[in-house]
């Protein structure tokens, strides 16, 4: 439980590589997650670092998929994975034009008996601080499922200086997702998140304070690159077709 979130805060930090690149970042003992490794070569995401290449394969598919060329995938290579055991693909959106705005995150998926699959949104502001988030805990993915559209709704509050997407699977099976579509909608769109911003942020907050105490001189160091990396942050999501 605490793992996942540890995991959650190192995303809301933003120390990490720039989306296409295949540097490794610095990690913490205690959650030992690195991004873009050359374990797959999709443009404009990023995944976890070799840790897991022995248990889960992401790649891009051209024969299973929803339309157009390609689909990506993400599977298991082992009946119980196990440290870690679970793999994602994400990247992480500047704010420019959706701050104080409603989104959604739309995902078209297929699954082949998969243990645990969820999307996720998540706004992240200053110091790591989660402003908004949603994991679709209350929805999983489980077991055999055919392509089916799957959405995450929530609001940019002011404070978010960037948007996490985000696609998991946990434990066993095979996982394709195509066609992605992130775009503002309007009021009448309900939220998809179980807790609202307050109650997130409190949560946040609380953890920080845990990960500060234990980690001070690495949350110094991340607080103080998030500001260069925010600059670098893609105004859109990129390659939501997984056509490049």
């Amino acid at each position: 439980m605490m793992r996942f979130h540890w995991t959650a805060l190192l995303f809301a930090l933003a120390v990490v590589t720039i989306p296409g690149s295949s540097q490794v970042t610095e990690t913490t003992p205690r959650d030992k997650i690195g991004f873009a490794s050359p374990i797959a070569s999709i443009s404009g995401w990023q995944v976890p670092s070799g840790i897991d290449r022995h248990n889960y394969e992401i790649s891009r598919d051209t024969s299973v998929r929803h339309q157009g060329l390609a689909s990506a995938y993400l599977r298991s290579k082992v009946p119980n994975p196990t440290g870690p055991n679970n793999t994602f693909l994400r990247q992480v959106v500047g704010v420019t034009d959706y701050l104080n705005k409603r989104v959604r995150f739309s995902v078209y998926a297929k699954t082949e008996n998969v243990e645990y699959v969820n999307f996720w949104m998540q706004m992240a502001g200053e110091g790591g601080l989660v402003m908004n988030d949603d994991r679709m805990a209350n929805r999983p993915l489980t077991g055999s499922l055919d392509w089916r559209r799957y959405d995450l709704v929530l609001d940019v509050p002011q404070g978010t200086h960037q948007i996490v997407l985000g696609i998991s699977l946990k434990g066993r099976g095979h996982l394709w997702v195509d066609d992605l579509r992130f775009e503002e909608v309007g009021n009448d769109v309900p939220t998809t998140a179980i807790k609202s911003p307050a109650e997130i942020q409190a949560g946040s907050a609380a953890f920080i304070e845990q990960y500060k105490a234990a980690n001070p001189d690495a949350y110094a160091n991340q607080v103080a690159g998030a500001p260069a990396y925010i600059k670098r942050l893609p105004r859109a999501p990129l390659n939501l077709d997984f056509e490049n």
